[in-house]
C-alpha cells in the first residue's frame, strides 16, 4: 500500500477512534456539556496531524526489529504529544486534573492500539490475499518446495 493512501486510511481510523474517545471522555467528566462546532474542526486537525506520523514507518529499506520497536515508541511518544498538546492549546481538559490527564492518556492508547490491529489485519489480509493469488497462478512453484 502506498504510503499516502496508508496515511489516509489512517486518519479515518484514528478520526473515529477519536471522536468515539471524545465522546467517552465527555460523557465522564462534563455530561451534558454542548461545544461549538471548532471542536470537530480541532478533532478533525488533531487527526491529520497523528496520520502524518505514520511517516516514520516509511523506509525504502527493510528495518531491523529493534529499529521498528524504536520506530513505535516514536511513534506512540508523538501521537501521545500531539493529543496532548491539542488538548492543552484547546482547553479539552483541566491539566490540574491528573484523573483527566490520565483518562486521556488512557484514550489514546486505546485508540493508538486499536488503530494498529486495524491497520495490522487490513495489511495481513491484503497480503494473505496476493499470495493466494501467487499460488493460484504459479502452482507448480508450491510443488518444488
Amino acid at each position: 500500500m502506498g504510503i499516502i493512501k496508508k496515511i489516509i486510511k489512517t486518519f479515518f481510523f484514528v478520526l473515529a477512534g477519536s471522536i468515539l474517545s471524545t465522546a467517552i471522555f465527555i460523557t465522564i467528566f462534563w455530561p451534558g456539556l454542548t461545544f461549538p462546532i471548532a471542536v470537530i474542526w480541532q478533532v478533525i486537525v488533531m487527526a491529520a496531524i497523528t496520520s502524518v506520523g505514520t511517516l516514520l514507518f516509511y523506509s525504502k529499506r527493510e528495518i531491523s526489529k529493534r529499529q521498528m520497536r524504536l520506530r513505535i515508541i516514536l511513534h506512540y511518544a508523538y501521537i501521545n504529544f500531539v493529543v496532548l498538546a491539542t488538548a492543552f492549546v484547546c482547553g479539552w481538559l483541566d491539566f490540574t486534573n491528573l484523573v483527566q490527564v490520565v483518562s486521556m492518556i488512557i484514550l489514546v492508547a486505546a485508540v493508538y492500539f486499536s488503530v494498529n490491529l486495524v491497520m495490522f489485519q487490513s495489511e495481513k489480509r491484503i497480503a494473505d490475499n496476493i499470495n493466494q493469488r501467487l499460488r493460484t497462478k504459479y502452482p507448480e512453484d508450491e510443488k518444488q518446495e
